[in-house]
């Protein structure tokens, strides 16, 4: 029973994931997303202020 729900958290933690990269390609011109196992990593010049704003979202 607990790792079927751990299988499910997973699952959930992994769409949430995909979500965010989806959400911050389409809003953050300029930004390459990428998904690596648990990180969301965002790339790209002169993202500092969006990226700062993201993360406040996050938090």
């Amino acid at each position: 029973m607990a790792a079927r729900g751990a299988a499910i958290g997973e699952a959930r933690a992994d769409a949430v994931r995909a979500r965010v990269a989806e959400a911050v390609a389409r809003e953050v011109p300029g930004a390459e997303v990428e998904v690596s196992g648990r990180e969301v990593i965002v790339t790209g010049r002169g993202l500092m202020p969006a990226l700062r704003w993201i993360g406040s979202l996050i938090r």
